[in-house]
């Protein structure tokens, strides 16, 4: 069996780090943003309390582009939303 992780973003509410640390858990993929002005109301949150948990933390960004300069301006935004946290890796789709 490899390593276990999850996916998680505000739709799954408060998470509880530890119990998802005691399951086994060991990284978690977090939603940050979405287009030029969606910011996951839950992602500073669920950063700082999966990395307090021991669980290494991941972002990524969910893309709405329809043209290069739409997909700088989201890179952008997505990168300075993650810029406030400490995170492991960071995953643009």
């Amino acid at each position: 069996m490899g390593i276990k992780g999850i996916d998680v973003s505000h739709w799954q509410g408060d998470t509880n780090w530890n119990k998802v640390a005691g399951d086994g858990i060991k990284f978690a993929y977090m939603k940050a943003t979405e287009g030029t002005t969606l910011k996951d109301k839950k992602f500073e949150k669920n950063v700082s309390a999966a990395n307090a948990a021991g669980i290494k933390t991941c972002a990524y960004h969910f893309a709405r582009f329809g043209s290069k300069s739409e997909a700088l301006a989201e890179a952008k935004f997505f990168l300075s939303a993650v810029k406030k946290v400490s995170l492991l890796y960071l995953i643009l789709k």
